[in-house]
């Protein structure tokens, strides 16, 4: 159950400006991430999560259940994503950094491991 935190920093070495910049990360093995906790310094930035080990990527990604024998769409639980992804459409200067993170919590030991 503890939580890690990723913090990621995008630099640009150019000498000149920058745009449509994508960086993204996987959420490592062991690790759940924790829901609303990606950030992104740039306030045009969009952030995006796959489920599908990045090969597609939403603001929301969505799951079908069935519930009393009826199939609906409900949002992906963060044990579920991933990837996560941040998009800068905007300009970025030479020099200028873009920070963004992420928290993963550690995915708890089955019952079935290390008992006596």
């Amino acid at each position: 159950g503890d939580e890690l935190r990723y913090r990621l920093r995008f630099t640009n070495t150019r000498p000149e400006a920058v745009k449509n910049v994508v960086f993204s990360n996987p959420v490592p093995k062991g690790l759940e991430y924790v829901t609303g906790s990606a950030s992104v310094g740039a306030p045009d930035a969009a952030i995006t999560f796959s489920i599908d080990g990045g090969k597609s990527y939403s603001a929301q990604p969505m799951i079908e259940v069935v519930e009393a024998g009826k199939r609906r769409e409900v949002p992906a639980p963060g044990a579920m994503y991933t990837h996560v992804r941040w998009t800068v459409p905007g300009l970025i200067k030479s020099g200028a950094q873009v920070n963004a993170e992420f928290r993963g919590e550690l995915a708890g030991v089955p019952d079935s491991v290390n008992r006596p």
